[in-house]
């Protein structure tokens, strides 16, 4: 992901300064506009690194403690049933 993310963009960038952008009919960007692309796409290759981490991490502690055998199809069960469950509390002693 992390390659194929700055190959399109290399490509994106680039194909505009090369003989094939008159036929296609691209322009080439302004300075400004180039900066904003330098800036935003480590910053979003960072929070994609740091998303799969956090995901990652997650899956690797629920691993460490695997369900009873069912108990994932009853915790699905239960799961979609709480849509239209009410967990009623006991009235307080008056």
């Amino acid at each position: 992901l992390l390659w194929s993310t700055v190959g399109v963009v290399a490509v994106a960038v680039i194909l505009p300064f090369t003989p094939l952008a008159d036929p296609l009919g691209f322009m080439r960007l302004p300075p400004g506009v180039l900066a904003a692309i330098a800036a935003l796409v480590p910053a979003y290759l960072l929070l994609l690194e740091l998303g799969k981490l956090l995901f990652f991490r997650a899956e690797r502690r629920r691993a460490a403690y695997p369900a009873a055998p069912g108990a994932r199809a009853e915790r699905r069960i239960l799961r979609r049933a709480s849509r239209w469950t009410v967990r009623r509390r006991p009235h307080p002693a008056r």
